[in-house]
């Protein structure tokens, strides 16, 4: 079997800021569902991976109706390590693209960017430079994460997988990449607060009303001209 590129798209459901916030409804769809949407529009990948725990909390996840393309795991509730690399054992993938489950508005153009950026490069691990918050993601390769697992003392703080490559620069390859400046605003897009949630059903309303598609440009168009709404 051909080795992939899959996104993985980690989520729970135990935030206690915002109860069940990947089930929220963002204009009529699931929070859940947007981010996916936007990870199944990033070039050149095989499939989107939605990873949850095994835990009786996260239960929920699986009546989605998740599309074609889309595919549910659930692993190790505590270690990302390796619910990471059992997932990527199971689907026979090379190289990750991770975006998080709390950003709904994850860009497919800025992670086109980056996976051109560390196939060119042939990193071991790639991220941009400057974006805004909820956009952007991570790019790794399977085989310097299990490097990385098998080396750390402790894994028990896996959720800062991030911090653990760039802590390592001697030891992996890194690539940060500066983002273009269309690209980039000093805007918040992630889903943590019920006021994240009135915002962004705010902005599909307007994205809507003005009939413009939803992507990142539309969304900064929007943000910049109605300043009410990201406040």
């Amino acid at each position: 079997m051909k080795s992939k590129i899959s996104v993985f798209i980690p989520v729970r459901l135990k935030s206690k800021r915002l109860k069940y916030k990947a089930l929220k409804t963002i204009g009529k769809k699931l929070s859940i569902n947007r981010c996916i949407d936007n990870a199944l529009k990033i070039k050149n990948i095989s499939e989107v991976v939605v990873m949850t725990s095994k835990l009786k909390q996260d239960n929920p996840l699986k009546n989605i109706h998740f599309k074609k393309g889309v595919k549910f795991y659930r692993g190790d509730a505590n270690n990302l390590f390796l619910r990471f690399l059992n997932a990527a054992k199971k689907f026979n993938v090379k190289t990750i693209i991770r975006v998080t489950g709390d950003n709904p508005f994850i860009s497919p153009e800025i992670m086109n960017l980056l996976l051109k950026s560390h196939k060119k490069n042939k990193a071991d691990f790639t991220i941009a430079k400057n974006f805004a918050i909820g956009t952007s993601g991570e790019i790794i390769e399977v085989s310097s994460l299990k490097k990385l697992y098998n080396n750390l003392k402790k894994n028990n703080f896996s959720e800062y997988m991030t911090m653990f490559f760039l802590d390592n620069s001697d030891f992996f390859k890194l690539n940060l990449v500066k983002i273009p400046k269309r690209f980039d605003r000093k805007y918040r897009l992630t889903l943590d607060y019920k006021e994240d949630l009135m915002m962004f059903n705010e902005l599909v309303l307007k994205l809507n009303e003005k009939k413009l598609k939803i992507n990142l440009l539309n969304i900064f168009k929007i943000l910049d001209k109605y300043k009410s709404i990201s406040k």
